[in-house]
Protein backbone atom coordinates (compact mmCIF):
# COMPACT_ATOMS: atom_id res chain seq x y z
CA UNK A 1 0.00 0.00 0.00
CA UNK A 2 1.02 3.59 -0.64
CA UNK A 3 3.09 4.88 2.33
CA UNK A 4 1.18 8.19 2.20
CA UNK A 5 -2.16 6.40 2.73
CA UNK A 6 -0.66 4.44 5.65
CA UNK A 7 0.44 7.71 7.28
CA UNK A 8 -3.00 9.27 6.61
CA UNK A 9 -4.62 6.36 8.51
CA UNK A 10 -2.21 7.04 11.40
CA UNK A 11 -3.07 10.74 11.33
CA UNK A 12 -6.79 9.88 11.37
CA UNK A 13 -6.13 7.71 14.45
CA UNK A 14 -4.29 10.60 16.09
CA UNK A 15 -7.25 12.90 15.30
CA UNK A 16 -9.66 10.40 16.91
CA UNK A 17 -7.41 10.40 19.98
CA UNK A 18 -7.51 14.21 20.17
CA UNK A 19 -11.30 14.21 19.77
CA UNK A 20 -11.56 11.75 22.67
CA UNK A 21 -9.68 14.30 24.83
CA UNK A 22 -12.34 16.92 23.97
CA UNK A 23 -15.40 14.71 24.42
CA UNK A 24 -17.35 15.15 27.67
CA UNK A 25 -19.76 12.21 27.69
CA UNK A 26 -18.20 8.85 28.72
CA UNK A 27 -19.91 7.12 25.77
CA UNK A 28 -18.40 9.60 23.30
CA UNK A 29 -14.93 9.17 24.85
CA UNK A 30 -15.17 5.38 24.55
CA UNK A 31 -16.40 5.58 20.94
CA UNK A 32 -13.54 7.88 19.89
CA UNK A 33 -11.04 5.68 21.75
CA UNK A 34 -12.43 2.61 20.00
CA UNK A 35 -12.18 4.39 16.65
CA UNK A 36 -8.59 5.37 17.48
CA UNK A 37 -7.67 1.78 18.41
CA UNK A 38 -9.10 0.36 15.18
CA UNK A 39 -7.36 2.97 13.01
CA UNK A 40 -4.04 2.59 14.83
CA UNK A 41 -4.38 -1.19 14.59
CA UNK A 42 -4.74 -0.97 10.79
CA UNK A 43 -1.97 1.67 10.60
CA UNK A 44 0.51 -0.45 12.59
CA UNK A 45 -0.38 -3.61 10.66
CA UNK A 46 0.33 -1.87 7.34
CA UNK A 47 3.65 -0.58 8.73
CA UNK A 48 4.61 -4.13 9.75
CA UNK A 49 4.50 -3.10 13.42
CA UNK A 50 2.60 -6.23 14.45
CA UNK A 51 3.32 -5.94 18.18
CA UNK A 52 1.67 -2.51 18.36
CA UNK A 53 -1.20 -3.72 16.15
CA UNK A 54 -2.06 -6.57 18.54
CA UNK A 55 -1.43 -4.43 21.63
CA UNK A 56 -4.21 -2.12 20.42
CA UNK A 57 -6.61 -5.06 20.81
CA UNK A 58 -5.29 -5.69 24.35
CA UNK A 59 -5.52 -1.97 25.21
CA UNK A 60 -9.08 -1.69 23.88
CA UNK A 61 -10.17 -4.70 25.95
CA UNK A 62 -8.40 -3.31 29.03
CA UNK A 63 -9.94 0.16 28.65
CA UNK A 64 -13.44 -1.27 28.18
CA UNK A 65 -13.02 -3.43 31.29
CA UNK A 66 -11.42 -0.72 33.46
CA UNK A 67 -14.20 1.72 32.53
CA UNK A 68 -16.62 -0.64 34.31
CA UNK A 69 -14.57 -0.77 37.55
CA UNK A 70 -16.98 1.54 39.40
CA UNK A 71 -20.06 -0.44 38.34
CA UNK A 72 -19.02 -4.06 38.19
CA UNK A 73 -17.18 -5.79 41.00
CA UNK A 74 -15.20 -8.20 38.79
CA UNK A 75 -13.83 -5.26 36.73
CA UNK A 76 -12.35 -3.68 39.89
CA UNK A 77 -10.20 -6.74 40.70
CA UNK A 78 -6.46 -5.95 41.04
CA UNK A 79 -5.76 -9.28 39.30
CA UNK A 80 -6.52 -7.68 35.93
CA UNK A 81 -3.20 -5.79 36.03
CA UNK A 82 -1.00 -8.93 35.81
CA UNK A 83 -3.49 -10.49 33.34
CA UNK A 84 -3.12 -7.62 30.87
CA UNK A 85 0.65 -7.43 31.35
CA UNK A 86 0.84 -11.19 30.67
CA UNK A 87 -1.32 -10.65 27.55
CA UNK A 88 1.13 -7.96 26.38
CA UNK A 89 4.04 -10.37 26.86
CA UNK A 90 2.07 -12.98 24.92
CA UNK A 91 1.66 -10.49 22.07
CA UNK A 92 5.43 -9.91 22.14
CA UNK A 93 6.03 -13.63 21.63
CA UNK A 94 3.34 -13.87 18.91
CA UNK A 95 4.96 -11.13 16.85
CA UNK A 96 8.01 -13.40 16.38
CA UNK A 97 6.21 -16.77 16.23
CA UNK A 98 3.04 -16.06 14.21
CA UNK A 99 4.08 -13.05 12.12
CA UNK A 100 7.59 -14.40 11.45
CA UNK A 101 9.24 -11.22 12.66
CA UNK A 102 12.97 -11.76 12.28
CA UNK A 103 14.58 -12.05 15.71
CA UNK A 104 17.71 -10.08 16.50
CA UNK A 105 18.83 -8.25 19.65
CA UNK A 106 17.76 -4.96 18.01
CA UNK A 107 14.30 -6.17 16.93
CA UNK A 108 13.78 -7.88 20.29
CA UNK A 109 14.41 -4.57 22.05
CA UNK A 110 12.28 -2.52 19.64
CA UNK A 111 9.29 -4.89 19.96
CA UNK A 112 9.62 -4.76 23.74
CA UNK A 113 9.12 -0.96 23.81
CA UNK A 114 5.32 -0.89 23.33
CA UNK A 115 4.94 -3.85 25.70
CA UNK A 116 6.69 -1.80 28.40
CA UNK A 117 4.52 1.20 27.49
CA UNK A 118 1.31 -0.81 27.82
CA UNK A 119 2.47 -2.36 31.11
CA UNK A 120 3.15 1.10 32.60
CA UNK A 121 -0.23 2.41 31.38
CA UNK A 122 -2.03 -0.61 32.84
CA UNK A 123 -0.52 0.03 36.28
CA UNK A 124 -1.22 3.78 35.93
CA UNK A 125 -4.91 3.24 35.12
CA UNK A 126 -5.36 1.38 38.41
CA UNK A 127 -4.02 4.21 40.57
CA UNK A 128 -6.63 6.02 42.67
CA UNK A 129 -4.96 9.44 42.61
CA UNK A 130 -5.52 11.25 39.29
CA UNK A 131 -2.21 13.07 39.77
CA UNK A 132 -0.23 9.86 40.26
CA UNK A 133 -2.06 8.35 37.30
CA UNK A 134 -0.97 11.24 35.08
CA UNK A 135 2.65 11.04 36.21
CA UNK A 136 2.79 7.25 35.82
CA UNK A 137 1.15 7.50 32.39
CA UNK A 138 3.80 10.03 31.36
CA UNK A 139 6.42 7.31 31.86
CA UNK A 140 4.79 5.28 29.05
CA UNK A 141 5.20 8.06 26.46
CA UNK A 142 8.97 7.60 25.80
CA UNK A 143 8.45 3.85 25.18
CA UNK A 144 5.72 4.43 22.62
CA UNK A 145 7.47 7.43 21.05
CA UNK A 146 10.69 5.42 20.56
CA UNK A 147 8.73 2.59 18.95
CA UNK A 148 6.83 5.00 16.68
CA UNK A 149 10.11 6.64 15.66
CA UNK A 150 11.59 3.23 14.75
CA UNK A 151 8.58 2.46 12.51
CA UNK A 152 8.30 6.04 11.22
CA UNK A 153 4.71 6.43 12.40
CA UNK A 154 3.94 10.14 12.09
CA UNK A 155 0.45 9.75 13.55
CA UNK A 156 1.86 7.73 16.45
CA UNK A 157 4.52 10.34 17.22
CA UNK A 158 2.02 13.21 17.06
CA UNK A 159 -0.35 11.27 19.29
CA UNK A 160 2.48 10.71 21.80
CA UNK A 161 3.29 14.43 21.72
CA UNK A 162 -0.38 15.31 22.30
CA UNK A 163 -0.55 12.88 25.21
CA UNK A 164 2.62 14.33 26.78
CA UNK A 165 1.23 17.89 26.48
CA UNK A 166 -2.14 16.79 27.89
CA UNK A 167 -0.47 15.11 30.88
CA UNK A 168 1.71 18.18 31.50
CA UNK A 169 -1.25 20.58 31.31
CA UNK A 170 -3.28 18.36 33.65
CA UNK A 171 -0.38 18.22 36.11
CA UNK A 172 0.15 22.00 36.06
CA UNK A 173 -3.59 22.67 36.52
CA UNK A 174 -3.66 20.33 39.50
CA UNK A 175 -0.62 22.02 41.08
CA UNK A 176 -2.22 25.45 40.53
CA UNK A 177 -5.45 24.35 42.24
CA UNK A 178 -3.47 22.78 45.06
CA UNK A 179 -1.51 26.01 45.68
CA UNK A 180 -4.72 28.08 45.51
CA UNK A 181 -6.33 25.81 48.12
CA UNK A 182 -3.28 26.18 50.40
CA UNK A 183 -3.36 30.00 50.25
CA UNK A 184 -7.16 30.15 50.84
CA UNK A 185 -7.06 28.07 54.03
CA UNK A 186 -4.63 29.32 56.70
CA UNK A 187 -2.11 26.94 58.24
CA UNK A 188 -3.27 25.35 61.56
CA UNK A 189 -0.67 27.30 63.61
CA UNK A 190 -1.74 30.64 62.15
CA UNK A 191 -5.42 29.87 62.79
CA UNK A 192 -4.69 29.01 66.44
CA UNK A 193 -2.69 32.22 66.93
CA UNK A 194 -5.61 34.28 65.60
CA UNK A 195 -7.99 32.62 68.07
CA UNK A 196 -5.61 33.18 70.99
CA UNK A 197 -4.88 36.83 70.07
CA UNK A 198 -8.05 38.36 68.63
Amino acid sequence: MDPVIIQIIGLAAMLANLLSFQAKAPRAILLWQLCMSVLFGVHYYLLGAYTACLLNVVATTRNALFSQAGRRRFAASPLWVPVFIAAALGVYALSFIVFDKEWSPRSALIELLPVAGLAVQTVAFRMRSAQRMRLANAVSVPFWASYNACYRSIGGLLSDAAMAVSILVGYLRYRKKEKAAETESPAPDEHNRKEENP
